[in-house]
């Protein structure tokens, strides 16, 4: 009898070893979009055993119940499985990982009314005025070159000489003797890069407080000018028309631009 019990005892304690050291074999597929995903890792989590599915994204594990499988794959959203005691298949559907960006403000700069130009014209350098009212060149929509009078040589012989040396690309013909506002350039005028036709270059017009010339004003005193502004050809025509097709060279003098907020002396 005793022989006996000890035997039951012997049977009991083995089939609950084995209960406790059960190994589960798991397989299954992993997809993407519904689409196999070969090469994604799976291991147990906290050990170094690990392997890959292949490619047709199936594989086979083996795992104590109680261990988690982990499945990642650089750019998708690591997955976690615990096993459980009946585990044996574990299809797996991978997601793309989404990292939320940083919050990024774009400003768009408020396009100012005419009157507003005028009253910030003594501060803001950016802004010229041309016959056809004030012109914020760095609100455009083109590239206008804008230079401070008091970048110009009051040295230089002309306005000519002063404004080539800070017009890279430009090159100065002379047109000859004759009226300076007539239908054609006369006397010395300035081609601008990209100004009319390669075969029939046009050389660029002036614009000086308003009014235009077809030949440079050499009766301008540099030291009074209080900033100039080049318009290029395409840009120019749109504004003045065919005559400015060679470009516009757009000059304001000291004294005549600053209009005053009524009351004040503040420009």
């Amino acid at each position: 009898m005793f022989r006996y019990v000890l035997l039951i005892l012997s049977i009991t304690l083995v089939c609950s070893i084995n209960a406790q050291t059960t190994i589960n074999t798991i397989s299954g597929l992993v997809t993407d979009y519904g689409q196999p995903k070969a090469n994604v890792n799976i291991s147990i989590k906290g050990t170094m055993e690990g392997i890959q599915t292949d490619a047709q994204g199936k594989y086979s594990i083996k795992a104590n119940p109680g261990d988690v499988l982990v499945f990642s794959y650089v750019g998708m959203k690591t997955i976690e499985i615990i096993v459980e005691d009946v585990t044996s298949t574990l299809n797996i559907a991978m997601v793309p990982k989404i990292e939320e960006l940083d919050e990024v403000v774009v400003q768009q700069k408020k396009r100012e009314n005419q009157e507003q130009l005028v009253l910030d014209y003594g501060s803001n350098k950016n802004i010229i005025r041309t016959a056809y009212g004030y012109l914020d060149t760095e609100n455009a929509g083109y590239a206008v070159n804008v230079i401070d009078g008091s970048e110009l040589n009051p040295a230089a012989i002309d306005i000519i000489s002063a404004l080539q040396a800070k017009l890279p690309g430009t090159r100065v013909v002379d047109f000859g003797s004759g009226s300076q506002t007539g239908g054609g350039a006369t006397g010395k005028g300035i081609l601008i890069r990209g100004g009319g036709s390669v075969n029939n270059p046009k050389p660029a017009i002036f614009e000086v407080d308003g009014t235009i010339f077809t030949s440079a004003p050499d009766f301008l005193i540099i030291d009074n000018i209080e900033r100039v502004a080049v318009l290029p050809g395409l840009a120019a025509v749109v504004r003045y028309g065919n005559i400015a097709a060679g470009g516009v060279i757009i000059i304001n003098t000291k004294g005549n631009n600053i209009i005053r907020e009524p009351g004040t002396n503040k420009a």
